[in-house]
This record gives C-alpha cells, structure tokens and sequence, in this order.
C-alpha cells in the first residue's frame, strides 16, 4: 500500500462519515458508540474493504428503526450488540446471556457484505470530497495567482 493510500485511510479515520439506514435516526445513535466508532476504524485502518462490527451495528440500529427487522439480522443485531457490550467491558444483560458468540448459516456472509456496502459508501464520500477538494484548491490558486 503506497504511503499516499495509507494516509488517506488515516485521515478517513476521523473524516469518513458515519454510515446509518436513515439519516434521521442518526441522532438516536449512542454517544458512546460513536466514539468507539473511530477507536474501531483506527485498529481496522489496514482493511480497505470492510467497516467495522460497530459501524454495521449503528446501521443496523438505524434500519431497526424504520422496519422490523428478520430473524437473521436480529441475530445479526444481537450478536453486534453482545460485542459491543464486551468491548465497553460491561455486563451482559440477560437478554443478551443466550445469544451465541458465533454467527451461523449465511449470517457471516450477510454481515460480511452489509460492511463492504458501508466501506464502499464511505469511500464514494471520501472520493467524492477529495474531487471537490482539488477542484477548489485548483480554482481557487489559479484566480488568485493567474497572470
């Protein structure tokens, strides 16, 4: 990975937006999980292909939201909920005590791809920014230093 990518992924840490079902439940998001947001994204920042268990599981949360969500991805929900639960070193509610440690049937696969949906929307918003960045920085030098 040249030097370049690897900066850009770190500055995409703490720029990238954060990805949700609809933008007006993003409010209902805790404050605590997205900070642990960008925590995740900086011990993931190597991966270019995936977001994190935390990022899928605000999107998750949002889309809960909106529509009831399947037996799989309940599943899916819990599961990222235990996780995160663990990761703040908390108790797990009894709730929560049943739900496996592990994904089953094509649950990996379907969480697997809902991360690659994230990552490639995140990495359309940095291109896109990146595009508006040097298109200004462009205009904007060549109409104040144009002879």
């Amino acid at each position: 990975m040249s030097f370049e990518k690897e900066m850009e992924n770190i500055f995409g840490v703490f720029t990238d937006p954060m990805v949700v079902f609809n933008q007006s439940w993003a409010d209902a998001i805790p404050k605590k999980l997205k900070e642990i947001i960008h925590i995740q994204r900086l011990v993931n920042v190597r991966n270019l292909e995936y977001a994190t268990d935390i990022e899928a599981l605000a999107y998750i949360m949002t889309a809960s939201l909106c529509f009831p969500l399947d037996s799989d991805w309940t599943k899916i929900y819990m599961f990222l909920t235990k996780k995160y639960i663990k990761f703040l070193k908390k108790e797990i509610p009894d709730f929560l005590k049943d739900v496996p440690d592990e994904l089953s049937y094509s649950q990996p696969s379907d969480l697997e791809k809902l991360k690659m949906f994230i990552k490639d929307k995140q990495l359309a918003y940095r291109k896109k920014k990146l595009k508006i960045n040097k298109k200004f920085n462009k205009s904007s030098l060549q109409s104040k230093f144009s002879f």
